[in-house]
């Protein structure tokens, strides 16, 4: 190799030059990522139910779902954690599972149970652990000379929008605001007191109609039965007889 290197110097210094220009077309080429795209081998199962209790759900969907799930390949747990309207199952596989081929499984695993579950059961939402589900940038927000209130308004209504309408923006999370909530309590003494009102004029408006509706009837008599009026013979004329 010296011996090439002192007789081929010409060769050499191209062959050093070419490595040289390759690796910074490779460097200006390369972008970093700090998250880059990698797959665990886990997988959450969310399937909610509106208005079931934690045992209907548990018996309606949660336990159908691991018994099905358990039987995957090179399925290693299966987890689960039910709430009231919501059914959350957690799979963990073997390292170097393809979760791409996993996926269709679990899809079709679903299916078959979607038959056997009521109308008021949602579709499963089945979310595969990624890093770049991770939030990107957290920050808090402040605005002078509004109130907790104005603000989450302005954050809900506008900033959320416009950051939603950045390019390369997937979604936007909003945590912390403040929802308006109108409360009414009602007095049971008013109540009462409105409801004795309400009833003693509603006493007074029937007796008033029920006085008028009898005076009619007391001053007019219908006839019980047929009558018959005789008409006496003028003078001088004796009556007529049949």
């Amino acid at each position: 190799m010296v011996k090439f290197s002192v007789k081929k110097p010409l060769t050499v210094f191209v062959v050093v030059l070419a490595i040289v220009v390759l690796g910074v077309v490779a460097y200006l080429r390369m972008t970093p990522d700090l998250l880059p795209n990698m797959d665990f081998p886990y997988v959450v199962i969310v399937t909610t139910d509106p208005g079931a209790s934690p045992e209907a759900v548990e018996s309606a969907v949660t336990r159908p779902m691991e018994q099905s799930m358990a039987t995957l390949d090179r399925i290693k747990t299966v987890t689960s954690t039910t709430q009231n309207s919501v059914s959350m199952v957690m799979l963990e596989f073997e390292d170097g599972v393809n979760m791409d081929t996993v996926s269709v499984d679990i899809q079709q695993k679903i299916n078959m149970l979607e038959g056997n579950w009521d109308d008021g059961v949602g579709t499963p939402y089945v979310l595969k652990i990624n890093p770049s589900m991770l939030p990107v940038q957290v920050a808090a927000v402040s605005y002078s000379g509004k109130d907790v209130t104005e603000l989450s308004d302005f954050v809900e209504n506008t900033l959320t929008q416009k950051l939603e309408g950045i390019s390369g923006v997937a979604s936007v999370t909003v945590s912390g605001t403040v929802q308006r909530q109108a409360h009414i309590i009602l007095s049971q003494e008013k109540l009462d007191a409105l409801t004795a009102t309400l009833r003693e004029a509603i006493g007074k408006t029937l007796d008033e109609t029920a006085s008028q509706l009898e005076g009619p009837a007391a001053s007019w008599r219908a006839p019980r039965g047929p009558s018959a009026r005789r008409r006496s013979p003028p003078s001088g004329r004796p009556p007529c007889r049949p």
